[in-house]
């Protein structure tokens, strides 16, 4: 028995058969999707002040850009984009709104401190939007997040403070996405900071207006 041998013609043909096959959407490796979680604040005991006031922290919204869970970069002046296969484990503006019920529940100002939907309404509802959260690479590579606070008064029924807030930390490392995620997560703890003193004061000198008159 002879062996066959495809003519050179036909071998090249199949070749590509097998290639277009394997590009298909059944052949194609997926890249895998990797997950980043922000580090919330540590947890101390909430500490009650009979005398204070209360406080519910309500949605804090997004951007629609930040909406799908990818981690978005900046590029020059107007270039923007997203890595497709990085992602975060839960909202950012999620994980923002637990830091502040925790931190606003520490500091021993509020009689309590809580999500809105309880069965006792609050003085006070705190909300917000995340309007930025971002990879920047100019002029050095770097994160920005920028979060806008609004203090509604229930009894009032009108908002009584409103403040913006945006800090900017280095990519530190190797500079990967990974490194990207941890300047954010640090830029997140500052924006806390700032936005619940911003908050003390404000409801401080509310309470003393008050108080005065």
């Amino acid at each position: 028995m002879t062996n066959y041998e495809m003519p050179s013609g036909l071998r090249i043909l199949v070749a590509a058969l097998l290639a277009l096959l394997c590009c298909a959407p059944g052949c194609a490796t997926k890249s895998r999707v990797r997950y980043y979680s922000l580090n919330l604040p540590a947890a101390p005991p909430s500490v009650s002040n009979p005398n204070g006031v209360s406080i519910a922290v309500g949605r804090i919204e997004m951007a629609a850009a930040l909406q799908d869970g990818r981690i978005l970069y900046r590029s020059g002046k107007t270039g923007a984009g997203a890595y497709e296969n990085d992602r975060w484990s839960e909202p950012p503006a999620a994980a923002m709104r637990d830091g502040l019920i925790r931190l606003l529940a520490a500091s021993g100002k509020y009689r309590w401190v809580s999500q809105p939907g309880n069965s006792v309404a609050s003085d006070y509802v705190v909300r917000g939007k995340l309007y930025e959260f971002s990879e920047i690479d100019e002029p050095a590579l770097h994160t920005r997040a920028s979060l806008g606070v609004e203090v509604y008064d229930h009894k009032q029924s009108r908002i009584v403070c409103q403040r913006e807030f945006s800090q900017e930390q280095p990519v530190a490392g190797r500079k990967n996405v990974s490194d990207v995620a941890e300047s954010l997560d640090a830029a997140t703890q500052a924006l806390l900071v700032q936005a619940v003193d911003a908050i003390n004061v404000c409801l401080a000198e509310k309470q003393n207006d008050t108080a005065s008159k």
